[in-house]
């Protein structure tokens, strides 16, 4: 990725956190959101580990939409059935939809330590933006 923003960043704020993402696809985008919000939660993980995976579609009115459903996905599949997203390969991304496989683990508090409960990500100063060059979001999570 071209720039100076990495793939993603935390963002302060008093009483949650965020995170400002950045990708040269709209595709690459969600993945790097991903990966920021599992890092935000377990810390740097191997993403070696995965011996699993599930299917995660979306649908939404927007992308901002479609980005906060993606990622809360990602925490209901943690909360309700211990798993641990790893890596993630997008099948399909539109403006009203999208569907991605994600690989992973079963949680195992000794494998993967949580440093932060993160209870849902919000729409509270969501933004999206298509870039000249690539793709940028910035969105808060609900600790």
């Amino acid at each position: 990725m071209k720039g100076s923003l990495k793939k993603f960043r935390y963002l302060e704020h008093t009483a949650d956190m965020g995170l400002e993402v950045a990708g040269d696809s709209l595709a690459e985008l969600f993945i790097h959101a991903a990966a920021g919000l599992r890092e935000m939660i377990f810390g740097e993980i191997s993403e070696h580990a995965a011996d699993r995976q599930e299917w995660i579609t979306v649908e939404g009115e927007d992308v901002e939409e479609l980005l906060v459903g993606w990622l809360n996905e990602l925490l209901f599949l943690f909360e309700t059935r211990g798993f641990v997203p790893l890596t993630f390969r997008m099948e399909r991304i539109g403006i009203g939809d999208m569907s991605a496989t994600v690989y992973g683990a079963a949680f195992d508090e000794n494998r993967f330590p949580v440093l932060r409960e993160v209870k849902a990500v919000t729409y509270h100063r969501l933004a999206v933006k298509k870039m000249k060059r690539g793709w940028r979001a910035s969105l808060y999570v609900d600790l």
